[in-house]
């Protein structure tokens, strides 16, 4: 690194358990030292690079100084000290105390209020944003940092109220052809318990030639949301619905997301169906996408449907007849997963070890904030029937973007990239130096020239040792590139596809509501020239505002569930659990519980090294400590609300 590289400005940002300062694309680990006071998140500094980016770690930096200061809008917290009050920024957002300069207003302690800097320090409060004892403080100050959009304005409430004086959608297109009726075939959907927007039905049944003829119906939110109707603006403005602990913050008004548009058991909705005809070795023949009406006839659960699944298996007799229509359908659903699960695994996608929890409320309302801590939290035990209608939907996203691009459509391709360079080198690292040596295998004998999901597939699917396996996912997984939207088609790594579009989700994900829009004018015979002109010059920018939404969305759930968790566990200081060691840094080890929670375990002072390679944290002289999917025993030893971390303590 050349001396001139050594020095560089960027804005530093703040988040509960880290800093970083962000310079063009690069993002840099903030020295906590550096920026013990007087500095706030927007802030352009002047940094020195002390560490590099060795594929494992960030790059490190130490602030030198401030060079203007953030003009974003801050929160701070009012404080007396002397007889003066003082305007505190948040500790999310930084450490900066500043007088606070009364204009015929005074606020009581520990008010929360909105503020902004104008020349160097002079500050401006914009608003009152609430009280430190207010019983929902926390959620809203994650969701106001993360600028999230909780509430829908007048003229998207005022559209919505005139959508639902009508029964069914004035028909968007003049001489529009008849929908193709879907209302005698044994049609279902398969969510979780507590879903209310359902997006997504199937209905299936096997021809007498062997092939099986699956519609994968999906609420054709597109003929009730038009293009640039208010409702479509704030849509695309919030781009996803966020899902936290026993809510949800709607992408669609409710009486769209939960009413209208979501196919409900025993109501005829409108659908764009994906019908596709697969064979029996799990290959798609042909693939229609058609307007359609439907009418479920089951609101199926994940694990009711599991267990219907499983009693039937047993039965000495399968006879179909009326009666039976669900159980057959179910029977004949699960036979070409199964058909289809087999197919894909010889195509080498890669399915990698990972846990995902579940808030338990029981039958509380969690409306308005009303339940603070859960009753339970464990992990969700993921069932057959969540593969199923995973599979089915990967299938119809994929023809979905396959029907575009033969038709020569403009559309949102949701692309997986390949791992970069050094990422590259690192994954081919650890599948060179832990395969299986004795076998000859080319894999693992040299370098990979080209990294390909197979690759990885095959090296997973080797391991044996349930440790192993959990090791290797979190070692390969922080490898990957993030999936992301394009309006360029470009393959999915993860998935191993050549095409990919989401389709399926139009409720809760624009790019889905995007890609249905096109399809529907293509259908129509209204995609004219102009209009693809017109397409090819909004999806890149949509792409951008639907990736960037989508990080956030993230952001902020894991947030939100951070703080869940530490609230259920608040009371639990001084309990032992078993856990499974998930991650690696040189101050502390993340320990996953066997409930599905990660804690934070503080290393004593000392310099420790990670191999990478094999998951270990050893000593400087090389003495191996601990290393990842290694199981001990931990004692909560406290919570810290403001870094939302569990922290324990082993049991000796």
């Amino acid at each position: 690194m050349s001396r001139s590289h050594l020095f560089i400005t960027g804005n530093i940002a703040y988040s509960p358990r880290k800093i970083t300062l962000t310079s063009g694309e690069i993002s840099y680990f903030v020295k906590p030292y550096s920026v013990q006071s007087g500095y706030v998140h927007g802030d352009r500094v002047k940094a020195r690079i002390t560490k590099r980016w060795d594929g494992w770690r960030m790059a490190e930096v130490e602030i030198l100084g401030i060079v203007s200061r953030s003009r974003d809008p801050l929160l701070a917290r009012i404080i007396s000290k002397k007889w003066k009050q003082y305007l505190k920024v948040i500790q999310e957002q930084g450490n900066l105390e500043v007088p606070y300069i009364s204009k015929n207003t005074t606020y009581t302690e520990d008010t929360i209020v909105s503020i902004k800097f104008w020349d160097g320090d002079r500050v401006e409060v914009l608003s009152v944003f609430g009280n430190e004892n207010d019983i929902d403080l926390d959620e809203r100050l994650i969701l106001w940092l993360s600028r999230a959009r909780t509430d829908f304005g007048e003229w998207v409430i005022q559209e919505s109220e005139k959508i639902k004086q009508i029964n069914t959608p004035k028909l968007q297109y003049k001489n529009a052809p008849a929908r193709t009726d879907f209302r005698n075939w044994y049609t279902l959907t398969i969510d979780g318990s507590d879903a209310k927007d359902l997006d997504d039905a199937v209905s299936i049944r096997q021809e007498k030639n062997g092939d099986y003829t699956l519609a994968v119906h999906i609420a054709d939110v597109a003929e009730y949301v038009t293009e640039n109707s208010s409702i479509d603006r704030e849509a695309m403005m919030r781009s996803t619905s966020i899902y936290t602990p026993g809510k949800v913050i709607p992408m669609l008004p409710e009486v769209l997301s939960n009413d209208l548009c979501s196919l409900q058991a025993g109501t005829m909705k409108l659908t764009l169906s994906c019908v596709m005809t697969i064979d029996s070795k799990g290959y798609v023949k042909h693939t229609d996408i058609v307007e359609g009406i439907i009418e479920s006839r089951h609101r199926g659960i994940y694990d009711d449907i599991a267990k219907r699944y499983t009693e039937l298996k047993w039965w000495k007799q399968w006879n179909i007849s009326e009666s039976q229509d669900l159980d057959a359908t179910i029977k004949t659903a699960f036979n070409l997963y199964y058909i289809l699960e087999k197919r894909r695994r010889k195509e080498w996608k890669i399915t990698f070890e990972s846990t995902e929890i579940y808030f338990d409320f029981g039958d509380r309302d969690t409306k308005n904030n009303v339940i603070k801590t859960p009753l339970g939290i464990k992990k969700r035990e993921r069932n057959d029937a969540h593969k199923l209608i995973e599979e089915f939907m990967v299938l119809a996203n994929e023809e979905v973007a396959k029907w575009c691009e033969n038709n020569g459509l403009p559309f949102l391709s949701r692309v997986h990239w390949l791992p970069g360079n050094e990422q590259t080198e690192i994954i081919q690292e650890i599948l060179r130096k832990n395969g299986d040596q004795s076998k000859s295998v080319p894999l693992f004998k040299r370098k990979i020239p080209v990294l390909e999901p197979t690759h990885i597939r095959e090296f997973l699917e080797k391991i044996q040792n349930p440790i192993d396996l959990y090791r290797f996912s979190r070692l390969l997984l922080p490898k990957m590139a993030k999936a992301t939207y394009s309006d360029t088609p470009f393959r999915h790594f993860g998935l191993a596809l050549e095409y990919y579009a989401h389709f399926t989700s139009p409720i809760r994900r624009y790019p889905d509501l995007q890609v249905h829009r096109i399809i529907k004018e293509k259908i129509h015979g209204v995609l004219t020239p102009e209009r693809i002109t017109h397409y090819k010059t909004i999806l890149k920018k949509i792409a951008r505002k639907c990736s960037e939404q989508e990080r956030s969305a993230e952001d902020i759930e894991r947030a939100m569930n951070s703080l869940y968790i530490c609230r259920y566990m608040s009371d639990k200081i001084g309990k032992t659990y078993r856990g499974q060691i998930s991650g690696l840094a040189e101050f502390a080890l993340f320990v996953e519980l066997e409930n599905g929670i990660e804690t934070t375990l503080y290393l004593p002072r000392g310099r420790y090294n990670i191999d990478q390679i094999e998951g270990i944290l050893t000593t400087t002289s090389g003495k191996k400590l601990w290393s990842i999917g290694e199981m001990i025993q931990v004692r909560i030893e406290s919570v810290n609300m403001t870094e939302r971390r569990v922290v324990v303590e082993k049991v000796v």
